[in-house]
């Protein structure tokens, strides 16, 4: 069972990556320019700028060491919050600098690269190069299933900036931030709370799900059909 967990893992946040990376590179070519500065997007304003700042710039420092200790809602909540604005605010700035004349598939295309990259960084190649995690048995699908999850919600909250841009309005970016700051943090308080895990990636793949039935419901706004992107 522990082979079979962390092999779930590997297929999530490796092969879901390299798959949909040789699927839209070769039979959705239209798409590979939104998937590649999604990847970007996430490498630029979270590993190169968010994730610096917060290990090298805030963690020495004694004040917010002791605040991370005293208040640690709060401390999650500015992490949440943090996470929110790079990451929104990043898809939106990238968009609208780079992609002209975005269509519903091209914003979906982006979020599979934000949303891969992000897998393949943080979980796939962390459990690649340490195989010694099988030790922690079934508990190992967890990881697995919160990547699909996030993935989801990366196409929620790509098309939400994408609509912003498209009606010219920050309110769907605003929800973006908003939706992708109180995931975080609501996922990290139950965990805390009630140490259950399946129950947390339970109400996660909730609420993925609903993401991904919104998107589907924009397609009769767009009259555009949604191509697989796997």
């Amino acid at each position: 069972m522990s082979a079979l967990a962390y092999a779930f893992v590997l297929a999530i946040s490796v092969g879901i990556p390299v798959l949909s990376t040789l699927v839209i590179g070769f039979k959705y070519r239209s798409m590979f320019k939104a998937f590649g500065i999604g990847v970007l997007t996430f490498t630029l304003f979270q590993v190169l700028t968010r994730i610096p700042l917060i290990q090298y710039v805030l963690s020495p420092n004694a004040d917010f060491v002791y605040f991370s200790q005293a208040n640690y809602y709060l401390y999650v909540l500015f992490l949440s919050i943090s996470a929110g604005l790079f990451e929104e605010l990043g898809r939106y700035l990238m968009m609208k600098r780079f992609i002209k004349e975005m269509t519903l598939n091209q914003a979906l295309a982006f979020g599979l690269g934000h949303g891969g990259i992000e897998a393949l960084l943080l979980i796939g190649i962390p459990f690649l190069l340490n195989p010694d995690l099988m030790q922690y048995g079934p508990s190992l699908a967890y990881a697995g299933l919160e990547r699909i999850s996030a993935l989801m919600l990366h196409l929620l909250f790509s098309v939400l900036v994408y609509q912003s841009l498209q009606v010219k309005s920050k309110h769907k970016l605003f929800l973006s931030i908003t939706l992708h700051t109180l995931v975080n943090f609501v996922a990290i308080v139950l965990l805390s709370l009630t140490g259950l895990t399946w129950f947390v990636e339970l109400m996660l793949l909730l609420v993925a799900l609903g993401g991904l039935t919104y998107i589907y419901r924009q397609r009769n706004l767009t009259h555009e059909e949604i191509i697989p992107t796997l």
